[in-house]
């Protein structure tokens, strides 16, 4: 009879280490998945001087940018880019394709006599 509850104990035992697994498994597959998305939001929040900079078609956006890898770091520097890149002019975009006035093909028919 002991026998037959050590046996029952080990096999709860083995079923218990392998749910622990399992949950361990998954706890670190989650735990990677949230620590590449903290990445990839703290690196939008680092670059976002340089994107807006970008976005705006800033005169110095090179210049922005480079700011705020070399001193982005200090915080200080990370904020006078993100200043520069709001404050900064913006380039003219050139190219800017306007569409014609809509224009009927063929031309209508002439009805009728002229007055």
């Amino acid at each position: 009879m002991m026998s037959g509850n050590v046996n029952i104990l080990a096999k709860l035992q083995d079923a218990n280490a392998d749910q622990a697994a399992q949950n361990l498994g998954a706890a670190l597959g989650t735990g990677i998945f949230g620590l590449i998305l903290i990445g990839v939001l703290l690196s939008l929040v680092f670059y976002l001087p340089g994107i807006i900079a970008a976005g705006r078609h800033a005169e110095p956006a090179v210049w922005i940018l480079l700011l705020n890898l070399l001193l982005g770091w200090t915080c200080i520097g990370w904020i006078v880019a993100l200043v520069w890149a709001i404050v900064a002019p913006s380039r003219p975009r050139l190219g800017t394709y306007s569409p014609p006035a809509a224009i009927s093909y063929p031309p209508p028919p002439i009805t009728g006599p002229a007055p």
